[in-house]
């Protein structure tokens, strides 16, 4: 699911480009079938922060992940419904966004304390801060080939047992069409190319 709406929001935006650049030619190269292949394979890591997780984190029925102290609760949350209702957290487009948080000072009512506090640790961990994993689009190391390594490595780094996927907007076109288009590393329909970039399990 998470893969899919993956792609489902750069075909929007491959959409949204073509239709403003009528006319002219895109640059579909070798790297972009890579990079295709890699978020085929690939999830957001550790979760997607939409609504559903932010309320499970909020409940203290979910944690998430810290770079040096692992999977973590958030202490003292207050409920999201009451974030919602100050709009410091929406949730427009599906996933979250959250204010700037305010510095908290000592002669602050406890509850507001409380409140900018658990505004401050999603803002963190929407944005990767104060050691807190941002979601990120990950690939299982052992899914990725020597050969797509050595290809897609410039977009590859280091995360958790896997690489984190990531592409410049100059990428955008060429990897969303094919995304789109079902295409591999050459530019082609996939048939019998898989293997090339991304171990499926297969043995292809």
């Amino acid at each position: 699911m998470d893969t899919a709406r993956l792609i489902y929001d750069l075909e929007k935006k491959l959409d949204f480009y073509e239709r403003q650049n009528q006319g002219e030619p895109d640059l579909i190269t070798l790297l972009h079938g890579y990079i295709a292949e890699l978020l085929a394979a690939s999830t957001v890591y550790p979760r997607i922060l939409n609504r559903t997780t932010v309320f499970g984190l909020l409940q203290e029925q979910a944690t998430w992940l810290h770079d040096l102290e692992g999977w973590q609760a958030l202490k003292d949350p207050v409920p999201l419904a009451e974030l919602e209702q100050q709009r410091v957290v929406t949730f427009k487009s599906g996933l979250l966004e959250v204010v700037r948080p305010v510095p908290v000072a000592d002669d602050m009512p406890q509850k507001l304390k409380q409140e900018l506090a658990t505004v401050a640790s999603l803002y963190n961990i929407r944005h990767g801060v104060d050691g807190w994993v941002a979601p990120h689009v990950r690939v299982d190391e052992d899914r990725v080939t020597d050969v797509g390594y050595l290809q897609a490595r410039d977009k590859l780094s280091a995360s958790h047992g896997g690489y984190e996927v990531s592409f410049e907007d100059d990428d955008l076109v060429g990897s969303a069409h094919c995304c789109g288009n079902n295409c591999g590393p050459r530019g082609k329909p996939r048939s019998g190319v898989r293997g090339m970039v991304v171990e499926n399990g297969t043995g292809l």
